[in-house]
């Protein structure tokens, strides 16, 4: 169980984009552990997706701004939640190859992609957060498959590539850029029995090939508080097609 759980952490935490861990520019590493004393039980999983990570301002800096509605749908499931309580891991390096065709890309909806697709500020890329998922503007809801994946989109030359890929345990809910290279997605990750989850932030520089990762503090997951407020907040910010 915990090989598959190890294997598991890496898929969500790396994924497909092929990231390696290098020494961080921010003074080291520090492996204070997250704070686990207000819950009574602990997943490995999530512990160990925490293990080494440290608080990082500047990071929190850099999302603030794009991560303020995000935060607060997870405050609807953790009250005490800040990005601030945020531990960061990284950076490692990415590569992104753009190996596949966006003609035959399954996400590539006409009707979806006002709701699905983040387009670069300058107009070159594609984020989209969740490609699996897909908004239904007549519930106001996700409909959700069980994995998830993160595509980055080539608009330039047609052509884009996976992210990170997951199953169950993980959700990517919310992605946005934070200048023409960099973008951040958040989500979660859940674990255990019963059941805690942890909100997770990724934050990708493509120009650089960069990529840092981030946990927060468990809470227990035997309500749907966060989805309903992911729902919400989407319907606040979803464009509507012309």
């Amino acid at each position: 169980m915990r090989v598959a759980r190890a294997v598991l952490v890496l898929a969500c935490s790396a994924a497909l984009a092929g990231c390696a861990r290098r020494e961080t520019s921010h003074g080291g590493v520090d492996t204070t552990a997250v704070d686990t004393a207000h819950v009574a039980y602990a997943p490995d999983m999530i512990l160990d997706a925490a293990d080494g990570a440290r608080l990082d301002p500047t990071l929190v800096a850099s999302v603030r701004g794009a991560l303020g509605g995000w935060a607060a749908a997870w405050r609807d499931q953790d009250p005490a939640f800040r990005l601030d309580s945020l531990r960061w891991r990284g950076p490692d390096s990415c590569r992104f190859t753009f190996d596949q065709a966006l003609a035959d890309a399954w996400f590539a909806d006409p009707e979806q992609q006002p709701y699905t697709w983040q387009i670069s500020p300058d107009g070159t890329r594609a984020l989209i957060p969740d490609a699996y998922r897909e908004w239904d503007p007549h519930a106001q809801s996700w409909d959700h498959e069980p994995d998830v994946t993160t595509a980055l989109v080539d608009l330039v030359n047609r052509r884009w590539t996976r992210v990170m890929t997951c199953g169950t345990s993980c959700s990517y809910d919310v992605g946005a850029w934070l200048d023409a290279d960099r973008f951040v997605i958040a989500g979660r990750l859940t674990d255990g029995m019963p059941q805690m989850s942890a909100p997770q932030v990724w934050v990708y520089d493509v120009k650089r090939g960069l990529q840092w990762s981030a946990i927060g503090p468990m809470t227990p997951a035997e309500n749907s508080r966060y989805d309903h407020a992911i729902d919400s907040l989407t319907a606040r910010t979803a464009r509507t097609p012309a």
